[in-house]
């Protein structure tokens, strides 16, 4: 075999190499990784964990309440609420809770991160753990419904649930809501809604 033939047969090795490889990084680039987690049923309890903070909210005699006292809360408010855990949106996966260094890294410990459950009947329908926001806070890391995949969520669902009993009770004045205000939930709806509409 001449080495006219061997290098012939070299360069039609590394073109097929490189063709190989950009096929793959077409797939990869074109391959969609957000994911929709959806909520089918509506709850009856919800229960916040924010930092040391318990907030218990109950469905009864078609009204919300919140607290041990059983005070009514904002009906509206709560309903942005369960409408933000409807729909959560994962825009990528990023890591495992069962590695403390992505714990860590987004802040998923139990001192810094915002659990949510909600149930319906007793049963859990839908858990949150939300560490720390995205870069531009309009999104949010965190873990759904138990499983130990660490997502980067749409939304600032964070900020939203950053809250405290008072921020929830029926009249209470927009000074009093912390982080978490009208706009802020709008906009994070807004972008369920919007997502919403390219499911279909």
């Amino acid at each position: 075999m001449t080495k006219l033939k061997i290098r012939k047969i070299i360069l039609l090795s590394l073109d097929a190499v490189l063709l190989a490889v950009c096929i793959i990084q077409g797939i990869l680039l074109n391959r969609d990784t957000t994911k929709l987690f959806k909520m089918t049923d509506t709850p009856d309890e919800i229960h916040i964990y924010n930092q040391g903070q318990d907030i218990n909210l109950v469905f009864q005699d078609d009204k919300w309440y919140v607290g041990q006292n059983k005070v009514e809360a904002s009906q509206a408010y709560v309903e942005s609420l369960i409408k933000a855990i409807t729909s959560v949106r994962a825009i990528d996966k990023v890591g495992s809770v069962k590695n403390e260094v992505y714990i860590e890294k987004y802040q998923l410990d139990e001192e810094k991160c915002i659990s949510i459950v909600a149930k319906k009947n007793g049963e859990m329908i839908r858990s949150l753990q939300l560490g720390k926001n995205g870069a531009d806070k309009r999104q949010t890391y965190g873990t759904v419904d138990g499983s130990a995949d660490i997502y980067l969520f749409s939304g600032s669902l964070r900020g939203i649930f950053d809250l405290t009993e008072s921020s929830l009770i029926e009249n209470t004045d927009t000074e009093e809501t912390g982080d978490v205000d009208e706009e802020t939930i709008q906009a994070f709806l807004g972008n369920i809604n919007d997502l919403e509409v390219e499911q279909q």
